[in-house]
Parts: C-alpha cells; structure tokens; sequence
C-alpha cells in the first residue's frame, strides 16, 4: 500500500497524537496535596529556588508541595505511550530558570524577577506534523496494507526523538515575575496561568 492511499482518518489521527498527549497534561485543584515541612524564613528566595528546581528535575509531585492553596501540577501519571513520556521528560529537560533580581516583600506578598525557559510545544507540534510524516513515508507504511495503531505509536516516538535530538530549535525564553504568599509560616508559590502554561510547554498562551 503506497503511502499516498493512506487514509485520511489514519493519518490525521497519527498528526494528532502529540496534541493529545501535551493536552492531557493539564494542572488542576486538588486537596490531597501533602504538607511539608520547612523551617520559616523572612527570605521567599528559598521556596522560589526549590520550586523551580523540582520543575527542571521533572519532579512535578515534590513542586506541588510548594504551590500555595493545594494548586496541583497533574503529571503524576505516567504518559502511555513512548512519544508522551518523550515529550515530558523533554520539558523537564528544556525547562530553565535564572533570577534576576532581588526578591521584593510586601507584607505577606513576595515577588521575585526572573527568566523562565522552556521547550514550546506549539512550534514542536508543527515540526512533528512533518517529521512523523517523513518518518512514514521512509519506513512505516511499506507494505502495510491497513491502518495500525501499533504502528501509529512506533511512527510517534521515532517522531519525538528525531525532534528531540536538537530541542534547542524549539526552545523559548520568557521574563516572569514569580509570586509568593507567606502563609502557614512558610513562602508558597502563588501560581496563575502563565506560568502554568510555561510548565506545561505552551509561553505564548496567556
């Protein structure tokens, strides 16, 4: 079966397949989150510090800890395919941070300045389209004489490491203000949707 009669269902279900797999990684209220303990500190730089380094570790359960009001990062669950669990260890992998100020209180409120960077799944969507798409014509479908979703995931991951083998191209950095709240005698992280979006691979979401 020449590539060119592959349906069109088939093949638009394989170009999806990143989408999903990033959509699926959504953030989310939850009241489980598990209390820590921190000896309190007048300086937030600290709790600023360990969050973002629990995100560049990929340690998305131990970032939650640090989240003020119980906010929740949903990356606990592994993803179920071998692209999905590329792509997410390839936005831990990217994800970067570097302070460029002081931190600034106010009462029970901090903020601290800095340059937030990571991998942008919207440009790395569009190299996928394409890439998976060579990666078809080059191997996957010869002599494949109906649609295979065994062969869809296969496509996929050979996909995503391709892409992955230069993340730099698909790299972005943002300035950010990073919040926190003095609260429970220790500084929390006061996440809004920007920089959820920035964890999540998706900066130029506002």
């Amino acid at each position: 079966m020449k590539f060119s009669s592959l349906s069109k269902s088939a093949l638009a279900a394989l170009l999806t397949l990143v989408i999903v797999f990033a959509c699926g990684w959504m953030y989310q209220s939850g009241s489980d989150c598990r209390s820590f303990a921190i000896k309190p500190t007048p300086d937030p730089l600290p709790a600023a510090k360990a969050f973002l380094d629990c995100i560049k570790a990929g340690d998305y359960d131990g970032c939650s800890q640090y989240i003020y009001d119980c906010e929740s990062i949903n990356f606990s669950d592994p993803p179920e395919s071998a692209a999905g669990a590329a792509f997410k260890k390839g936005l831990a992998d990217n994800f970067d941070y570097a302070i460029t100020g002081k931190a600034k209180k106010d009462g029970v409120n901090a903020s601290v300045d800095m340059q937030l960077t990571c991998l942008d799944l919207e440009q790395v969507n569009e190299a996928y389209k394409q890439v998976v798409t060579e990666v078809a014509k080059d191997d996957a479908w010869l002599g494949v004489e109906i649609y295979s979703e065994e062969y869809a995931l296969e496509a996929a991951a050979k996909a995503a490491e391709k892409i992955l083998e230069q993340p730099e191209e698909y790299v972005v950095t943002r300035q950010y203000t990073l919040k926190l709240m003095y609260s429970d005698s220790r500084w929390q992280v006061v996440c809004d949707d920007e920089l959820y979006q920035i964890i999540l691979g998706f900066p130029n979401k506002q």
